[in-house]
């Protein structure tokens, strides 16, 4: 069964899977400029599969 989790937007709610594994890689960035300007970006990629369903 697969819902969606109420205490993150658009995140599944797995709970009938018996064994998985994931493997993921985040990147952030942040830079200051001399004012009061400040740039931040980020990326993430997380693949996830399921090994077995209970």
């Amino acid at each position: 069964m697969i819902r969606l989790n109420k205490g993150v937007p658009m995140a599944p709610d797995i709970n009938n899977a018996g064994k998985v594994h994931t493997c993921g890689d985040e990147i952030s960035f942040q830079a200051k400029s001399m004012t009061r300007l400040s740039f931040f970006d980020s990326l993430g990629v997380l693949e996830t599969e399921v090994d077995q369903w209970r």
